[in-house]
Protein backbone atom coordinates (compact mmCIF):
# COMPACT_ATOMS: atom_id res chain seq x y z
CA UNK A 1 0.00 0.00 0.00
CA UNK A 2 1.24 3.19 -0.89
CA UNK A 3 2.51 6.11 1.71
CA UNK A 4 3.39 9.37 1.88
CA UNK A 5 6.44 10.09 3.59
CA UNK A 6 5.94 13.35 5.21
CA UNK A 7 9.57 14.55 6.49
CA UNK A 8 9.70 16.98 9.18
CA UNK A 9 13.05 17.05 10.35
CA UNK A 10 13.94 17.47 13.82
CA UNK A 11 16.53 19.94 14.84
CA UNK A 12 17.53 19.75 18.61
CA UNK A 13 19.92 22.05 18.31
CA UNK A 14 19.36 25.96 16.81
CA UNK A 15 18.62 26.16 12.84
CA UNK A 16 19.04 29.37 11.21
CA UNK A 17 16.54 28.53 8.24
CA UNK A 18 12.88 29.51 8.67
CA UNK A 19 9.40 29.00 7.53
CA UNK A 20 6.89 27.38 10.34
CA UNK A 21 3.23 26.16 10.13
CA UNK A 22 0.04 25.56 12.19
CA UNK A 23 -0.74 22.89 14.65
CA UNK A 24 -1.98 19.75 14.04
CA UNK A 25 -5.20 19.45 12.15
CA UNK A 26 -7.79 17.59 10.09
CA UNK A 27 -10.93 15.76 10.48
CA UNK A 28 -10.81 12.58 12.87
CA UNK A 29 -11.99 9.71 10.57
CA UNK A 30 -15.61 8.77 11.32
CA UNK A 31 -14.64 4.66 10.11
CA UNK A 32 -11.39 3.09 11.25
CA UNK A 33 -10.12 0.80 8.68
CA UNK A 34 -8.60 -2.25 10.25
CA UNK A 35 -4.48 -2.33 10.82
CA UNK A 36 -1.79 0.01 10.60
CA UNK A 37 0.98 -1.79 8.39
CA UNK A 38 4.51 -1.29 9.71
CA UNK A 39 6.77 1.24 8.29
CA UNK A 40 9.70 -0.47 6.20
CA UNK A 41 12.91 1.68 6.10
CA UNK A 42 13.70 0.96 2.13
CA UNK A 43 10.43 2.93 1.72
CA UNK A 44 12.17 6.30 3.19
CA UNK A 45 14.63 5.42 -0.08
CA UNK A 46 12.23 4.97 -3.04
CA UNK A 47 11.07 8.38 -4.45
CA UNK A 48 7.76 6.65 -5.71
CA UNK A 49 6.68 6.78 -2.05
CA UNK A 50 7.56 9.87 -0.52
CA UNK A 51 6.97 13.06 -0.91
CA UNK A 52 8.59 16.39 0.91
CA UNK A 53 6.92 18.59 3.35
CA UNK A 54 9.75 20.60 5.27
CA UNK A 55 12.75 20.91 2.73
CA UNK A 56 14.75 23.63 3.81
CA UNK A 57 13.04 24.88 6.50
CA UNK A 58 13.75 25.53 10.09
CA UNK A 59 12.79 21.67 10.91
CA UNK A 60 8.86 20.73 10.49
CA UNK A 61 7.09 23.13 8.26
CA UNK A 62 3.82 20.74 9.18
CA UNK A 63 1.38 21.58 6.87
CA UNK A 64 -1.93 20.69 8.84
CA UNK A 65 -4.03 19.66 5.77
CA UNK A 66 -2.11 16.79 4.68
CA UNK A 67 -2.92 15.59 8.03
CA UNK A 68 -5.73 13.64 10.00
CA UNK A 69 -5.99 12.36 13.20
CA UNK A 70 -5.46 8.60 13.59
CA UNK A 71 -3.67 8.49 10.38
CA UNK A 72 -0.48 9.33 11.39
CA UNK A 73 2.91 7.51 12.66
CA UNK A 74 6.08 8.49 14.43
CA UNK A 75 9.22 7.59 12.20
CA UNK A 76 12.99 8.08 12.15
CA UNK A 77 15.43 9.90 9.82
CA UNK A 78 15.80 6.12 8.62
CA UNK A 79 12.35 5.73 8.30
CA UNK A 80 11.51 3.29 10.83
CA UNK A 81 8.50 3.37 13.13
CA UNK A 82 9.15 4.99 16.40
CA UNK A 83 6.95 3.71 19.78
CA UNK A 84 5.74 5.88 22.14
CA UNK A 85 7.97 6.99 25.02
CA UNK A 86 8.63 9.54 27.35
CA UNK A 87 12.10 11.05 26.44
CA UNK A 88 11.87 14.41 23.82
CA UNK A 89 11.70 13.61 20.18
CA UNK A 90 14.93 13.02 18.32
CA UNK A 91 16.86 14.81 15.34
CA UNK A 92 15.25 13.33 12.76
CA UNK A 93 11.85 12.45 13.73
CA UNK A 94 9.32 12.75 11.24
CA UNK A 95 5.31 11.59 10.15
CA UNK A 96 4.29 8.97 7.97
CA UNK A 97 0.86 9.08 7.01
CA UNK A 98 -0.84 5.79 5.91
CA UNK A 99 -4.28 5.03 4.29
CA UNK A 100 -4.56 2.72 7.71
CA UNK A 101 -5.89 3.70 11.16
CA UNK A 102 -3.51 3.44 13.54
CA UNK A 103 -5.17 0.96 16.38
CA UNK A 104 -2.99 2.09 19.19
CA UNK A 105 -4.29 5.29 21.12
CA UNK A 106 -0.37 5.86 22.69
CA UNK A 107 0.95 6.15 18.93
CA UNK A 108 -1.72 8.03 17.71
CA UNK A 109 -1.04 10.83 20.37
CA UNK A 110 2.48 10.41 19.70
CA UNK A 111 2.00 12.00 16.52
CA UNK A 112 -0.42 14.14 17.43
CA UNK A 113 2.12 15.98 19.88
CA UNK A 114 4.56 15.57 17.35
CA UNK A 115 2.86 17.66 14.85
CA UNK A 116 1.76 20.50 17.79
CA UNK A 117 5.28 20.63 19.66
CA UNK A 118 7.00 20.83 16.09
CA UNK A 119 5.96 23.79 15.33
CA UNK A 120 6.44 25.41 18.67
CA UNK A 121 9.78 24.40 18.34
CA UNK A 122 10.52 25.64 14.78
CA UNK A 123 9.21 29.19 16.45
CA UNK A 124 11.39 29.19 19.28
CA UNK A 125 14.26 27.52 17.83
CA UNK A 126 15.04 29.97 14.36
CA UNK A 127 11.45 32.30 13.90
CA UNK A 128 11.33 33.55 17.33
CA UNK A 129 12.06 37.16 16.21
CA UNK A 130 9.47 37.04 13.06
CA UNK A 131 6.69 35.70 14.94
CA UNK A 132 3.84 38.01 16.48
CA UNK A 133 2.72 37.50 20.29
CA UNK A 134 -0.48 36.69 18.47
CA UNK A 135 0.84 33.45 16.04
CA UNK A 136 2.47 32.57 19.37
CA UNK A 137 -0.68 32.70 21.54
CA UNK A 138 -2.30 30.18 18.46
CA UNK A 139 0.72 28.05 18.20
CA UNK A 140 0.43 27.15 22.12
CA UNK A 141 -3.06 27.38 22.48
CA UNK A 142 -2.79 23.16 23.01
CA UNK A 143 -0.62 24.29 25.49
CA UNK A 144 -2.56 26.42 27.16
CA UNK A 145 -5.61 24.48 27.02
CA UNK A 146 -4.69 21.88 29.02
CA UNK A 147 -3.28 24.42 31.86
CA UNK A 148 0.55 23.19 30.70
CA UNK A 149 3.33 26.08 31.32
CA UNK A 150 0.58 28.99 32.30
CA UNK A 151 2.86 29.80 35.09
CA UNK A 152 6.41 30.60 35.91
CA UNK A 153 9.34 30.79 38.40
CA UNK A 154 12.77 32.71 38.04
CA UNK A 155 13.84 31.96 41.74
CA UNK A 156 16.38 29.53 43.24
CA UNK A 157 19.45 27.84 40.82
CA UNK A 158 18.84 28.25 36.90
CA UNK A 159 17.89 24.39 37.29
CA UNK A 160 15.23 24.97 39.28
CA UNK A 161 13.67 27.82 37.66
CA UNK A 162 10.75 27.64 34.54
CA UNK A 163 9.49 29.59 32.32
CA UNK A 164 5.43 30.13 31.26
CA UNK A 165 4.71 29.95 27.67
CA UNK A 166 4.04 34.10 27.40
CA UNK A 167 7.47 34.34 29.67
CA UNK A 168 9.88 31.65 27.44
CA UNK A 169 8.64 33.96 24.39
CA UNK A 170 9.22 37.65 26.17
CA UNK A 171 12.82 36.24 27.45
CA UNK A 172 13.93 34.76 24.05
CA UNK A 173 12.34 37.64 22.03
CA UNK A 174 13.99 40.09 24.15
CA UNK A 175 17.43 38.70 25.03
CA UNK A 176 17.82 36.77 22.28
CA UNK A 177 19.64 32.94 21.94
CA UNK A 178 19.18 31.11 25.68
CA UNK A 179 19.02 27.46 25.03
CA UNK A 180 18.66 25.74 28.58
CA UNK A 181 15.97 27.60 29.62
CA UNK A 182 13.96 27.01 26.10
CA UNK A 183 15.24 23.24 26.03
CA UNK A 184 13.65 23.10 29.48
CA UNK A 185 10.37 24.81 28.03
CA UNK A 186 10.21 22.64 25.42
CA UNK A 187 10.96 19.14 27.17
CA UNK A 188 8.65 19.82 30.03
CA UNK A 189 5.50 20.85 27.80
CA UNK A 190 6.07 18.33 25.62
CA UNK A 191 6.36 15.67 28.58
CA UNK A 192 3.36 16.95 30.13
CA UNK A 193 1.14 16.73 26.64
CA UNK A 194 2.21 12.94 26.53
CA UNK A 195 0.98 12.64 30.72
CA UNK A 196 -2.15 13.91 29.77
CA UNK A 197 -2.54 11.98 26.37
CA UNK A 198 -1.49 8.43 26.92
CA UNK A 199 -2.83 5.63 28.69
CA UNK A 200 -1.14 3.15 30.45
CA UNK A 201 2.30 4.31 30.30
CA UNK A 202 5.47 4.15 32.35
CA UNK A 203 6.49 7.86 32.87
CA UNK A 204 9.23 7.18 35.41
CA UNK A 205 13.04 8.25 34.47
CA UNK A 206 16.05 5.70 35.29
CA UNK A 207 16.02 7.54 38.99
CA UNK A 208 12.14 6.56 39.24
CA UNK A 209 11.24 10.10 39.47
CA UNK A 210 7.44 10.36 37.53
CA UNK A 211 7.20 14.22 36.02
CA UNK A 212 3.37 13.68 36.08
CA UNK A 213 2.85 12.46 39.18
CA UNK A 214 5.61 15.00 40.79
CA UNK A 215 3.15 18.10 39.09
CA UNK A 216 -0.20 16.38 39.93
CA UNK A 217 -1.60 15.57 36.00
CA UNK A 218 -4.01 13.06 35.78
CA UNK A 219 -2.25 11.03 33.64
CA UNK A 220 -4.24 9.69 30.46
CA UNK A 221 -7.17 12.12 31.15
CA UNK A 222 -7.00 13.69 27.31
CA UNK A 223 -5.94 16.57 25.45
CA UNK A 224 -8.49 19.25 25.43
CA UNK A 225 -7.52 20.59 21.79
CA UNK A 226 -7.93 23.65 19.74
CA UNK A 227 -11.09 24.39 17.99
CA UNK A 228 -9.55 23.63 14.55
CA UNK A 229 -8.44 20.31 15.17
Amino acid sequence: MTKKLILTSLALVLLTTTACAGPFAGPRPSVEPETVQSVEPEAAQDDSAQESNAADTCGHNIDSSTITYGYSIVIDMDGNQVAPQGKPFQEGYGLMTSADYVEDQNSREYAQILAYMGNIRDVLMCDIETTSEGEWRAITEILTLNSIKTSQSLTGTPQEQYYSTSGIYDHLKNNGEDLHPMMKYLEEAELELKCLAFTQFDFANPEGDDHCQIHNLDEGSGLVLPANS
